[in-house]
């Protein structure tokens, strides 16, 4: 089980960065709002700032979903052979209990979750 641990702290960290970049593409986007020229519509602006959230979620999204199926891999790899099949269930339905739940965040959500992923 250190393996696990070893393999649970590296993602973790991993994570972490991935954090800072959502915050810091959070923060663009906040100095963006701050910025808007009196001139925009409050329509036009909030349309703006929408955007500009779905980027930053998709974004965030891309890049979880990139590094999570090389990670169920090694992780399911360090698991005994007797427990595999137990974990890969859990697995799946964390998958989609994920998906489902960006479904239901909305039309940003859904345009981010794509078609549900399996490991």
């Amino acid at each position: 089980m250190g393996t696990l641990r070893a393999l649970e702290t590296t993602y973790n960290e991993a994570r972490a960065e991935r954090l800072q970049r959502y915050d810091s593409l959070r923060a663009q986007v906040q100095m963006s709002r701050n910025r808007m020229q009196s001139g925009v519509t409050p329509a036009t602006a909030e349309r703006q700032i929408s955007r500009e959230r779905t980027i930053v979620l998709v974004r965030v999204m891309a890049e979880l979903r990139s590094t999570r199926a090389a990670q169920v891999a090694e992780t399911i790899a360090a698991i005994p052979e007797e427990k595999r099949a137990m974990a890969e269930e859990m697995l799946n339905e964390q998958a989609d209990d994920l998906a489902r739940t960006l479904r239901r965040a909305g039309p940003e959500g859904s345009a981010a979750a794509g078609p549900s992923r399996r490991p």
